[in-house]
């Protein structure tokens, strides 16, 4: 059975983005982000 793919909101994306620029060490354990996810 194939994995659903996940969509992220527009507002979620801004927050993350202003929160990458803070740390992201702890950015993606937080939210349950795989950091290669944030290096394209």
């Amino acid at each position: 059975m194939p994995r659903t793919r996940r969509s992220f909101p527009a507002d979620f994306k801004a927050r993350l983005v202003l929160e990458l620029l803070v740390s992201q060490a702890e950015l993606c354990p937080n939210h349950k982000i795989n950091p290669q996810l944030l290096a394209h």
